[in-house]
């Protein structure tokens, strides 16, 4: 059961983990495709947005510290703005970098993706295959064993085959984890000599990794077994966990038997990241304390939510929870689930369109203006004044819905969806999470009236006006309601019962 996992999430606890291998990083251009080059058969990506992300080892560090994990990153980068770049990334996810160890022999590597819309349509790899020179090498090797000695909870070696990664230090690294009883943690590369990677805790490669290193071919549990039972013998392991996309994990342990961890993906949008998510999980949930089934559940979990993202991306454990409680699908969110949420659908190319207002009374002319403003883009995101907002803006008495149910009737709608609350007199602090491509409101504003719209402009997006139905407002349909009630009652011969028998 789903809702056994709940406890599990919320006792994860907050280990050091030391990140040995080989680090990145990530460069994504987004954009979108709307004629071929003249030069070339090719098409023209036109860019409108930048992003850089740590990658390789990084990666895992971005993904413990979503966890809520400790990150001390460990790894070899060269003397260049890409090292630079990649360092300020790690220091904002509150990582220690001083095990970044700098070789001016080497550029950094940095692997930059193009992508229109949602469809990646080249990769650009930078790096260099040359041999790390030995002093930085050996300076590696000094900071991983000590911080193995003083501080770390756990240790992952994320290998890319791209010369970090070496027995002697993965065998250094294992003596001190067997000395201090934390786990070691290896995700392999497709092509090592897995030789290397002798006296590890736990291996988790994916299906083409296990059966490269093995030989055997995975077709189903049994063989999945045979492959983790190879691997265990072979390295002495305690065990191997094979991800086996969307058959899920299979949990293969010295002395025990093997168990199934069924995957929970249920929107595969790209798989890239899916491997970086487990190492990380299964690594914070053994430093919890947690069995390697448990380990893997989660994992799946994780990974579900990961690969239903653009490229490689990182899993909180509050979007871990919304799923557990079946809030993922929910269409009213909280600011901060909308901010990662917004985030995940700018990855994807979406183009979000925005409005806002105090929706009292929902009427035609707010469905007319909903319906209007979602032709304009993929999401539409309506945020709506809280009571205490609304009844400063509007005055006493309003409003007469209250923003609970002025949410749910919003959400309702086909045409909307996500709905959020705010307090403040103005959007413009929800704006800034958001960042919409498009901000809608009604003719009567003009562009010029519409609050926000300047810092919507200036941050690459643009202003739309919807023309409204004449004579339909909130204030109007109150108004007529009232009147209405006033006549009825006079006809029935009611008296206010404020005032006295009725």
């Amino acid at each position: 059961m789903a809702d056994d996992l709940i406890p599990l999430v919320e006792g994860l606890a907050a280990p050091r983990v030391l990140v040995v291998g080989d680090y990145m990083l990530d460069r994504y251009l987004w954009g979108s495709v709307d004629r071929i080059s003249p030069e070339a058969p090719i098409p023209v990506l036109r860019v409108d947005r930048r992003n850089l992300r740590p990658g390789g080892a990084g990666s895992v560090c971005a993904c413990l510290a979503a966890l809520g994990a400790r990150p001390i990153p460990a790894g070899i980068v060269g003397e260049d703005t890409g090292a630079e770049s990649l360092a300020e990334l790690l220091e904002e996810i509150g990582a220690d970098t001083a095990g970044l160890q700098a070789d001016s022999s080497r550029p950094t590597t940095v692997k930059t993706r193009m992508i229109a819309r949602s469809q990646q349509m080249l990769r650009v790899d930078e790096e260099s295959n040359e041999p790390i020179d030995a002093e930085v090498e050996d300076r590696l090797a000094r900071f991983c064993i000590e911080r193995a000695r003083s501080e770390a909870d756990a240790i992952i070696v994320q290998d890319h085959a791209k010369g970090t990664v070496r027995v002697d230090l993965v065998a250094r690294l294992a003596e001190v984890c067997a000395e201090r009883g934390i786990p070691l943690v290896v995700d392999p590369a497709l092509d090592a000599d897995y030789g290397k990677y002798a006296g590890a805790t736990v291996l988790t490669p994916n299906r083409a990794e296990a059966q490269r290193g093995t030989g055997v071919s995975i077709r189903d549990e049994s063989s999945a077994e045979q492959a983790g039972r190879n691997l265990i013998e072979r390295l002495r392991l305690r065990a191997a966990l094979i991800t086996l996309d969307r058959e899920g994990i299979a949990v293969v342990e010295d002395g025990r038997e093997t168990v199934m961890a069924p995957a929970d993906a249920r929107e595969v949008f790209d798989v890239a990241g899916a491997g970086d998510i487990v190492a990380a999980m299964v690594t914070a949930a053994v430093a919890s304390g947690y069995n390697l089934p448990d380990a893997a559940r989660l994992a799946n979990l994780a990974a579900g939510i990961e690969v239903g993202k653009v490229g490689v991306a990182t899993v909180t454990r509050a979007e871990m929870m919304d799923r557990l409680k079946g809030r993922a699908d929910s269409v009213v969110r909280s600011r901060s689930d909308l901010q990662t949420v917004c985030s995940d659908l700018h990855a994807r190319g979406r183009t979000l369109v925005f409005t806002n207002g105090c929706f009292d009374l929902l009427h035609i002319g707010h469905v007319h203006l909903l319906s209007k403003a979602k032709e304009f883009g993929d999401v539409l995101i309506v945020a709506i004044n809280s009571d205490r907002s609304a009844r400063r803006i509007k005055g006493a008495g309003r409003p007469i819905i209250p923003e609970d149910a002025r949410a749910e009737m919003l959400a309702a709608l086909q045409c909307v969806d996500y709905v959020t609350i705010y307090d403040e007199d103005t959007p413009i602090p929800l704006l800034e999470i958001i960042r919409p491509d498009v901000i809608v409101k009604g003719g009567e504003y003009g562009k010029e009236g519409v609050v926000g719209g300047e810092l919507v402009e200036s941050m690459g997006g643009r202003i739309e006006n919807v023309q409204m139905i004449d004579g339909v407002s909130t204030t109007d349909v109150a108004r007529r309601a009232c009147l209405r009630a006033e006549k009825e009652s006079g006809e029935r011969g009611y008296v206010d019962k404020h005032n006295g028998d009725q």
